[in-house]
């Protein structure tokens, strides 16, 4: 994911990939929703090609939030969070 995001010239703050879903940080980003389906679809491939996951595996949970934060405080909270509590 994090070669992705500099492939793709995203700034990526904060990375958590877990076992069905990740947490992903990005600064002032319009097309949030986006991003995180094509995050969700490369890293998907990718497994799929390493045979990590069947072809008929589910990986990810449906869907997926995206949350805006505000201010720094904000923004040291959640940084801490994908980083340390998950």
């Amino acid at each position: 994911m994090r070669d992705y995001c500099e492939f793709k010239g995203w700034k990526l703050i904060a990375l958590n990939v877990r076992t069905n879903h990740f947490h992903a940080m990005f600064p002032n980003f319009e097309k949030a929703k986006k991003v995180l389906g094509a995050l969700k679809a490369r890293a998907t491939r990718v497994l799929r090609e390493q045979g990590v996951v069947a072809p008929d595996q589910p990986v990810w949970t449906k869907g997926g939030g995206v949350t805006l934060i505000y201010d720094n405080d904000g923004l040291a909270a959640a940084v801490d969070y994908v980083r340390n509590r998950q």
